[in-house]
């Protein structure tokens, strides 16, 4: 049986498979993506249970512009979109580019601080 890396390394190559190479993913997962285990986890779920032959990981977009200082309400089901729960924004002027700070990379949002 031909494994998940095989089959992508033969469709790189251009080879005859024996189905094609796949995946799927979503935004992220809104329920779980606002903690690094859960977001694992749903991941790994989600793989298991539709075997695909790799893996798209993508987390809430928004982690980076929430390290700068904007506020996310954390989603309430399954079909909220990060995006659009912004409740303060992180740039409300244009002087405001020149307020902002490195954010400590020790306790960025992307892992789960």
């Amino acid at each position: 049986m031909i494994t998940h890396k095989q089959r992508i390394e033969a469709a790189l190559e251009g080879k005859i498979l024996d189905r094609p190479a796949y995946a799927m993913w979503e935004p992220h997962f809104n329920l779980e993506d606002r903690n690094v285990k859960d977001f694992t986890d749903a991941t790994i779920r989600y793989q298991e249970a539709y075997d695909f032959d790799f893996i798209k990981v993508m987390p809430n977009g928004i982690y980076f512009t929430e390290d700068f200082g904007q506020v996310i309400r954390p989603a309430e089901n399954y079909l909220d979109d990060t995006w659009m729960n912004t409740l303060q924004f992180a740039i409300k002027d244009p002087h405001d580019w020149a307020k902002i700070k490195v954010p400590d990379l020790k306790k960025v949002r992307l892992q789960g601080k």
